[in-house]
């Protein structure tokens, strides 16, 4: 039996992301082990949406038992090596959105 590697442990990471659109939910992207930047929360990421590409800002790991791998689209650039938005700004943003009944 060959050894464990890091490499060979390759477990796709899930974010829920929150983009400019008029929309009250998140979406759901895959990221890529090689793909450089932080997948943190406060971090921006560029998503596919449609036929385009929008920057959004990753609120929080996803839960990848309840996800249909088949549908969910790959994220196409995280930007920043760090959060850009600080933890608690970032909460606060969360639930002025659910407060308001506003898209995050």
């Amino acid at each position: 039996m060959p050894p464990i590697s890091p490499t060979s442990l390759r477990i796709p990471r899930y974010v829920d992301v929150a983009v400019p659109l008029p929309v009250r939910s998140l979406f759901t992207y895959q990221v890529a082990s090689d793909t450089p930047g932080s997948s943190e929360p406060g971090a921006r990421a560029v998503v596919p949406v449609g036929r385009r590409l929008v920057t959004g800002v990753i609120v929080r790991p996803a839960s990848p038992g309840t996800l249909d791998p088949g549908r969910i689209r790959n994220v196409a650039e995280l930007p920043d090596e760090a959060p850009i938005l600080p933890g608690e700004l970032l909460q606060l943003a969360i639930w002025a959105a659910r407060y308001y009944v506003t898209p995050p």
